[in-house]
């Protein structure tokens, strides 16, 4: 209690109960059961109100990120369910409402109160001709310039290693109903913006010498047309049922993707006629996006669509520059921390982990891998979120990792077993900004 007074992190969000004497179980460690109920303070019915301006605009971007309503300048990131992806979307809007915000300073300052004098003002998008891409200050390359060289990402190696040849079938299908009829010509044109302004989809894989070259904008951009397809599906439809007409375009997209000749991505626009449904299917490799990826090139084709429609500049929320990231992570590789990092890391006992138990040993052609999903319910999300972070005070993942490591030793009988974690990645350098970034930047 003294060490965290003295560092300044016991907050408000800490309890302390005095006993007279700490609960043993029987082979003298602490009986966490029969500890007494710290008494953690609940919610106020009506949270403090924002009073300024960007204390409102930081209140209303949380509501919708964390499904919360009334979210109050003294109310706690965490304790609402917060946790790194919810900080990516939380950092991503605030971006698009002007606000410059750093992980860091959201993971030290988790309340709008703490948080919004940290804010800087992010620079406007920058603005170009209607009916060509914008352009852009980040990118330094000229029309006829040659193509810049940059080494793979990690999980690009891993997933090479991984996948082999099934490498370049690697692809995530997306599909979306179109809310209103869409204009063809317009959507094409927002296509071209978005593209230009993502420096991961000018990526072209290079086999031979197995990394990627970053093709130029300028020529990325003016094959647009082949990036997207509007489908008639009325003939379509006359021979199959609708399900089958999306699927058969899902695959017709995926087969498609090609990394060596630079096209990463490639989607359709499934028209049904008149005033019927139209379907927005896009396909693109995993190698450039991930799930966050997904959400940003969604959000980014709505907003550069809308202004082209309303006769106004497609402008899209800057960004750090791919090959910046890739530069800084490749150098940051080969630094001495990483090198004692990896000294400590190679030296763990890694050989006395317990390994999983098997029924049998199989043959050449099973699996040694395989999937176990469960779900869980709402209302035991909302706990796990809500309850067991700000119970615990520990993030979301080492809760799950706790709890799987828990269920391991009870049915093996272990104490030390060896967990991958994946994370997002995208603020292991507070420096760069790629919350609005489409890439691989999983860790």
């Amino acid at each position: 209690v003294r060490l965290l007074v003295s560092r300044g992190t016991a907050g408000s969000h800490h309890v302390f109960v005095q006993l007279p004497r700490l609960p043993l179980g029987p082979n003298g460690k602490v009986d966490r059961r029969a500890l007494p109920d710290a008494g953690l303070p609940e919610r106020p019915l009506h949270p403090a109100p924002p009073r300024t301006a960007v204390e409102s605009t930081l209140s209303v971007i949380w509501s919708e990120v964390l499904g919360v309503e009334n979210v109050g300048i003294d109310d706690n990131f965490f304790e609402l369910g917060g946790d790194s992806i919810r900080a990516i979307h939380i950092l991503s809007r605030a971006s698009q409402a002007g606000l410059r915000i750093l992980v860091k300073d959201l993971f030290e300052h988790p309340t709008i109160a703490a948080l919004a004098p940290l804010c800087a003002a992010s620079e406007p998008p920058t603005a170009g001709e209607p009916d060509t891409p914008a352009p852009d200050r980040r990118s330094q390359t000229l029309p006829g310039a040659a193509p810049i060289r940059l080494p793979l990402m990690p999980m690009h190696r891993w997933c090479l290693d991984a996948l082999g040849s099934d490498f370049d079938r690697y692809v995530l299908v997306l599909s979306r109903e179109c809310a209103r009829r869409v204009d063809p010509p317009t959507l094409r044109r927002a296509f071209a913006r978005v593209i230009a302004h993502h420096e991961s989809l000018h990526l072209r894989f290079c086999a031979e010498d197995v990394e990627w070259s970053l093709e130029n904008p300028s020529e990325i951009a003016a094959a647009t047309d082949a990036w997207l397809d509007v489908v008639d599906s009325a003939p379509l439809e006359s021979a199959s049922p609708r399900e089958r007409v999306l699927r058969d375009q899902r695959d017709r997209l995926r087969s498609l993707i090609d990394l060596p000749s630079g096209r990463p991505l490639r989607a359709a626009l499934v028209d049904f006629g008149g005033d019927g449904e139209q379907q927005l299917i896009v396909a693109i490799h995993h190698a450039v996006a991930d799930a966050i990826s997904v959400s940003v090139l969604f959000e980014d084709l709505q907003t550069a669509y809308e202004q082209l429609q309303s006769g106004a500049v497609a402008a899209l929320p800057g960004e750090t520059r791919y090959r910046d990231w890739v530069t800084h992570l490749s150098g940051f590789a080969r630094s001495k921390q990483i090198e004692a990092d990896a000294a400590y890391w190679k030296g763990l006992p890694w050989h006395a982990t317990t390994p999983l138990p098997i029924d049998a040993v199989g043959d050449a052609g099973t699996s040694p891998t395989g999937d176990v999903l469960e779900s869980l319910e709402d209302s035991a999300t909302t706990l796990l979120l809500g309850v067991g972070q700000r119970g615990l005070q520990a993030p979301l993942e080492d809760v799950i990792t706790a709890a799987a490591v828990h269920a391991l030793a009870q049915w093996t009988g272990g104490s030390s077993f060896a967990v991958s974690l994946r994370r997002h990645g995208r603020s292991a350098f507070p420096a760069f900004d790629v919350s609005r970034a489409i890439g691989w930047f999983s860790t």
